[in-house]
């Protein structure tokens, strides 16, 4: 019963929203208003107005949540919301394909394109810094560029889960690009590195990345590469 135009949805309406599924592009349609919805959730439970109220909502809501995290734990991650950015919001759909002619409406997954998905997504199929050229300490006087179209990848190598993420969310908001953030294949490294193919612009991530160090690498697949160590996090 929903009319056309925007309009503020209370639980039931809401609900029959996100379930409608009569769409003429079916089921793939479907998540793309479901994806909708939970950006714009995503922008309500951001405003100020639900920021502040955020905790008693938490604290009503949980005793009809199953799950083994403790309450206390939710709670704490309301800080991480500090350096969240909804520019780092993203939505994928499995790649697949609707099929109705055997009765049921059934949705079937490409498991390849799924693969590949993944991989884009939550991988990284290149090791950062594998063919060095030149290392230059952070010292070296040299002219700092800041150039905000460079292309990022950030790497997580403290075991501190998260740490990319926020990272990630904090280079955003300062208007940079970042695209692609990982897990490192080493997660317990003291020392901060920035990999770069042009040095001159990866000194602008300096103030950043607490004491790393900046190596040249002209093979990376991003124009910046870091790689965070438990040092600039301390």
């Amino acid at each position: 019963n929903l009319k056309e135009g925007q309009q503020h949805l209370d639980a039931e309406d809401a609900e029959g929203l996100v379930r409608f599924r009569y769409y003429p592009r079916g089921d793939e349609a479907r998540v793309e208003m479901q994806q909708t919805f939970l950006k714009a959730v995503a922008e309500k439970v951001m405003s100020a107005e639900m920021r502040s109220n955020l905790p008693n909502i938490i604290t009503r809501l949980f005793p009809y949540v199953k799950t083994d995290i403790k309450l206390t734990e939710v709670l704490g991650y309301l800080g991480i919301l500090d350096e969240f950015s909804l520019s780092g919001l993203e939505f994928h759909i499995v790649p697949g394909y609707g099929d109705d002619r055997e009765g049921p409406s059934y949705y079937y997954i490409n498991e390849e394109e799924l693969d590949e998905l993944i991989k884009d997504v939550f991988y990284d199929t290149t090791v950062a810094g594998e063919e060095v050229q030149e290392e230059v300490g952070v010292n070296e006087e040299e002219e700092i560029v800041t150039d905000k179209s460079v292309t990022i990848a950030i790497y997580n190598a403290t075991g501190q889960k998260g740490l990319a993420g926020s990272f990630k969310n904090k280079l955003e908001n300062l208007g940079y690009k970042v695209g692609k953030i990982d897990n490192y294949d080493k997660n317990d490294l003291e020392d901060s590195t920035i990999y770069a193919k042009d040095m001159s612009k990866a000194k602008q991530f300096l103030q950043y990345v607490e004491g790393a160090d900046i190596k040249q690498d002209s093979s990376l697949e991003y124009d910046i590469e870091i790689i965070i160590g438990k040092e600039s996090v301390r």
